[in-house]
């Protein structure tokens, strides 16, 4: 039976059969994958992997995407961190053994950089580094990064004042890091102490811009993570899209003085790479560079990357253990579902723009994922990220 625009409740046979649409297969290097990557990605400007964070198996796809995806001019890896972060990241991938100076910068600088303190997605850094590309850092800084920024600035000003009162602040910053560990507390990071008084004397003693953009930057994240505390989500949610479109145009825009349309693949959260309104009601950094691309002639490819089972890394570091298990398979559109019953391979890709044509034929559930992405990835028996 074929059930027309049926809520998931409804349907009580077998729906539509995606299997004309979907690829299932044990290796990220079987040639039916691959080249089906190849095909949906060349015409584009931007491929954005959408992710469940703290998965092994996402770094290797990621990986293996901008394999495929860099002999097609794609040359920058966009990801969730601020400019100083993905600045960081890239002189560990770029040294001799990338994941042991990564694994010294976190133990210098624990959790600081999130997401990303694990060997899969050093991995992806290096292969990066070594095709000669470059990493954007487009979002804000994050909560428990200050002392990091701080130190950055010290080491690379010349400015001796702005030096001087920077370690003073890394004092700071290092005594509210220790007491917010200690005590397991959110609210004890030095984020909640960078006041506007200290803002604005940085801010005087700067001379450079660059220097002064970092200062913004911590202005701003605070801000965001103050409406978010004051469970104002909406408006955190909304500040964080437009400093996250503000930040991938600054690389873009220096890009493009030499590349006419630079080609970028972004590894970020789910949630961000969303075509149309995200589940945070906001026009994300998805929406702003599928529209950018089509101004350019080209057009974005927005993929889901998500476990159907598994175990994933935790990023509380408060969390009794490292890693939890997780089942999403029902979760998923009533179509994904019934697909999945017979799943006898690791990875599940459909290809969801091929459904885009008689998109009422399926659930809304489904439709939903069909306009928001263009294919989606799950993953069988998913593992957690190898930490460092």
């Amino acid at each position: 039976m074929i059930a027309i625009g049926l809520s998931k409740q409804a349907f009580t046979q077998k729906t539509n059969s995606l299997d004309e649409y979907v690829i299932t297969t044990n290796s990220l290097g079987d040639s039916s994958l691959t080249e089906f990557i190849r095909s949906i990605i060349a015409p584009g400007q931007f491929v954005m992997v959408g992710e469940q964070h703290g998965l092994k198996e996402i770094g290797e796809i990621t990986s293996l995407i901008y394999r495929i995806a860099q002999p097609l001019g794609y040359n920058y890896l966009c990801i969730e961190t601020d400019a100083v972060a993905a600045y960081q990241i890239e002189q560990s991938a770029k040294g001799k053994n990338p994941t042991q100076l990564a694994k010294e910068q976190d133990e210098t600088f624990p959790f600081s950089i999130p997401f990303y303190t694990n060997y899969d997605d050093y991995d992806l850094f290096s292969q990066v580094i070594q095709s000669q590309g470059s990493i954007w850092g487009i979002d804000q800084t994050f909560m428990t990064q200050f002392r990091l920024n701080f130190d950055h600035l010290e080491r690379t000003t010349s400015n001796r004042e702005f030096k001087e009162e920077l370690k003073k602040l890394k004092v700071s910053a290092n005594a509210a890091f220790e007491k917010a560990m200690e005590e397991k507390d959110f609210m004890a990071p030095f984020i909640f102490q960078y006041s506007d008084e200290i803002h604005s004397k940085l801010m005087g003693l700067a001379r450079v811009e660059d220097e002064k953009e970092v200062l913004r930057q911590l202005k701003k994240t605070k801000e965001i993570y103050l409406l978010n505390f004051a469970k104002q989500s909406y408006l955190s949610s909304s500040k964080r899209a437009r400093l996250m479109k503000q930040n991938f145009l600054n690389y873009y825009n220096a890009a493009i003085k030499t590349d006419k349309h630079p080609k970028v693949i972004f590894k970020l959260g789910a949630n961000h790479v969303m075509k149309g309104l995200n589940k945070s009601n906001v026009y994300d950094i998805a929406n702003f560079v599928a529209e950018l691309a089509l101004l350019n002639g080209m057009n974005s490819t927005h993929v889901l990357v998500q476990g159907i089972n598994g175990e994933s890394a935790v990023g509380n570091p408060f969390s009794p253990v490292p890693t939890e298990a997780f089942d999403h398979t029902h979760d998923f559109p009533v179509e994904i579902q019934q697909s999945l019953e017979e799943l006898n391979q690791k990875y599940f890709i459909l290809n969801l723009s091929q459904l885009r044509p008689g998109a009422k034929s399926y659930s809304s559930e489904l439709q939903e994922w069909m306009f928001r992405y263009d294919f989606v990835i799950l993953i069988k028996d998913a593992t957690a990220t190898r930490s460092f």
